[in-house]
């Protein structure tokens, strides 16, 4: 399962937009995507704890600045297609690893899914 993640983030490539941000920020970002891209929609059995996603990214020091830049808004995508990509892969192996990451006791410092 955190090959799977691993896989996402080997493949990450966050380019020229990334000067504006430190690599925890980044690191936050790209874990926050995995999380959104799992607990919305229909891609996992999973919904997203926005308030606690909102809390991560503050703690990380974005702002709503940040959130209406449009170097976030890019750096989000790039952040996103890795996820993507893993997640058409293998789709069960992809919300299992996301699972043990943000579900209950999951291996991330905050839970940021939980069941429908």
């Amino acid at each position: 399962m955190k090959r799977i993640l691993a896989v996402a983030f080997a493949t990450l490539s966050v380019g020229e937009t990334a000067h504006a941000y430190t690599r925890e920020q980044i690191d936050v970002l790209n874990f926050v995507s995995i999380a959104e891209y799992a607990g919305r929609g229909d891609n996992c059995p999973f919904k997203l704890i926005e308030s606690n996603v909102h809390d991560e990214l503050r703690a990380a020091g974005f702002t709503q600045k940040d959130f209406d830049s449009s170097e976030y808004g890019e750096l989000r995508m790039k952040s996103l297609v890795p996820v993507i990509q893993t997640y058409k892969i293998n789709p069960s192996a992809a919300c299992t690893a996301a699972w043990s990451m943000f579900g209950p006791n999951g291996g991330y410092k905050r839970q940021m899914l939980e069941a429908k």
